[in-house]
């Protein structure tokens, strides 16, 4: 009954009145609101329970520099394949754009001076000026969009909104609220460039063909140079190591005796060829097994400076517990067969994931998602593979009676990676995100996952989380935390020690306590104990690898 009933936060609230079911979300559209001055707002709400009592309604406002950042990958186009010109947009039902437009990003005074070239309205322009925002203001009325508002999807070429021709690709959102659809476009003139390149390359080798037919039939017609012509082919193709049958001259002369000679030497070359190929398929092998595939191409081809800074990647430390018990157990043999096919089922389930092993040193193995291959969803990925390190981590200890858990920690940002040393070198990997990771693991309960305030804004709709003690870090800076679902842990923990034959000592192992347990005072000293190393462990975890 407000100033502001009639606004589309009433709207989006009255739609959760009408339907207060428990878990019923309601998603309204774009509209200009007017405690933002007019700005562009978006609402989603739902109801509050206690129990099963409606309490209140949640009404939260959508965050437009969120979803512009994941459509223009952190304004990252060329990295996300879209080139020069390329871009993805939203579009409404009103045929008006939901996200920015890049040119506005990228030289608002061109894309102002082509919006006032256009047939858009100059009061319209005005106000896009003013608020900084194409948002439910600049029209697109391309086919894609008119297409993909009734539902359709597709890829050709059409005029984008600009006027010039582009290549489009388009298709509906399946979002409850709202009826959006997603543009990918692409300057055509850029886009055809890889076709372009094919054809030229086309012509030069349909070119080259044709000097090589009129070479061969030049030898052909020379008859009499014909052994000496056979002797120089057969030469070439053993240079270029074709697998091919031994020269053979029928006339006995002086070039049957030379053929005889060069097949010995042809022989000696294919032998010394199948061993460098061996040799050097099995040195890739190896630098595959410490380099990541782009790493090693650029390493073999000669550059000397290997440096790059990756600005959103993922670091999963796993900490490995109770190595030392284990061997005890079962001796150092088994416990190598059980941390080496825990650390090859993991490595393909990384495979599966993209993501990659940076290091696996002693009871440390470290991930790395979104390094060498960006991922818009590398940060669920980071939890999934998580998961299933604590899921095979539990098949190896029921398959080879150990006493092995994991302490996780997932931290996300920008790192720097180089190629270090030149004789024995290592791929190396700094930043925040190695360090706290590596700290959250040591510090994290057995067979727990422990993530950062980072990490849980990225993934909280996907896994149960719940809070953490806070890490501290260098410079008396603490950071919050996140664990993965600690109820679920302890299923977890209680399945890992059935059927093990541990009695009462394994459980009390499982659920993070000692055999003989101290009281609770004593514990919380021991924490903070352990917080008060941490602010001279951050310095060295960026070591750690």
């Amino acid at each position: 009954t407000g100033p502001y009933r009639n606004s589309n936060l009433a709207d989006v609230v009255r739609q959760d009145q009408d339907n207060p079911d428990v878990g019923a979300i309601q998603l309204g559209d774009f509209q200009f609101y007017r405690p933002s001055y007019n700005a562009p707002a978006a609402f989603i709400a739902g109801p509050i329970y206690d129990g099963s009592r409606l309490v209140g309604i949640l009404a939260a406002q959508l965050p437009i520099d969120e979803i512009n950042r994941v459509l223009t990958g952190s304004q990252n186009w060329q990295q996300d394949g879209l080139g020069d010109t390329g871009e993805t947009y939203l579009v409404g039902d009103d045929l008006r754009l939901r996200s920015a437009a890049r040119l506005l990003i990228e030289s608002p005074e061109e894309y102002f001076g082509i919006l006032r070239d256009s047939r858009i309205d100059p009061e319209t322009v005005d106000l896009i000026e003013q608020l900084q925002t194409s948002l439910l203001l600049h029209p697109i009325e391309t086919d894609a969009a008119k297409d993909v508002i009734v539902g359709e999807s597709g890829t050709r070429i059409m005029p984008g909104y600009y006027g010039s021709d582009v290549l489009s690709s388009y298709a509906p959102l399946n979002i409850q609220g709202v009826n959006w659809g997603i543009v990918s476009e692409m300057a055509l003139a850029e886009a055809y460039v890889p076709v372009n390149t094919l054809q030229n390359y086309l012509l030069l080798s349909i070119i080259v063909l044709i000097l090589l037919v009129t070479l061969f039939a030049t030898i052909v017609a020379q008859r009499f140079t014909r052994p000496i012509d056979l002797m120089v082919q057969f030469s070439q193709d053993v240079d270029n190591h074709e697998a091919i049958p031994d020269l053979e001259i029928t006339e006995r002369n002086e070039f049957s005796e030379l053929a005889q000679i060069v097949n010995r030497m042809a022989q000696k070359i294919r032998e010394e060829a199948a061993t460098i190929t061996s040799i050097k398929q099995e040195k890739e092998s190896l630098l595959l097994n410490i380099l990541p595939p782009l790493v090693m191409e650029r390493w073999q081809q000669g550059e000397t400076r290997v440096l790059d800074q990756a600005q959103q990647v993922v670091i999963i430390a796993i900490q490995i517990l109770g190595l030392a018990d284990s061997q005890a157990k079962v001796g150092a043999n088994q416990t190598a067969d059980a941390l080496d096919e825990w650390v090859t089922l993991l490595d393909e389930q990384g495979s599966l994931k993209d993501i990659e092993r940076l290091n696996c040193f002693g009871d440390r193995y470290v991930a790395a998602c979104g390094l060498t291959k960006p991922r818009l969803d590398l940060i669920k990925r980071g939890v999934d593979f998580a998961q299933d390190a604590l899921n095979l981590i539990k098949d190896i200890d029921q398959k080879h009676g150990l006493s092995l858990s994991l302490g996780i920690g997932i931290h996300t940002g920008s790192v720097t990676t180089a190629l270090i040393g030149q004789k024995k070198f290592q791929y190396d990997v700094w930043g925040e995100p190695v360090s706290v990771a590596s700290q959250l693991s040591q510090q994290t309960e057995p067979n727990t996952i422990r993530i950062t305030q980072a990490v849980y804004d990225r993934v909280q709709e996907f896994f149960q989380f719940e809070s953490g003690q806070p890490v501290l870090l260098a410079g008396n800076r603490s950071m919050p935390t996140w664990v993965l679902g600690k109820s679920g842990m302890s299923d977890l923990i209680s399945q890992l020690t059935t059927g093990l034959g541990w009695g009462d000592e394994g459980e009390n192992s499982a659920s993070g306590n000692s055999p003989n347990p101290t009281n609770k005072e004593d514990t919380n000293k021991e924490d903070t104990n352990k917080e008060d190393t941490n602010k001279e462990d951050t310095n060295k975890e960026d070591n750690w690898l």
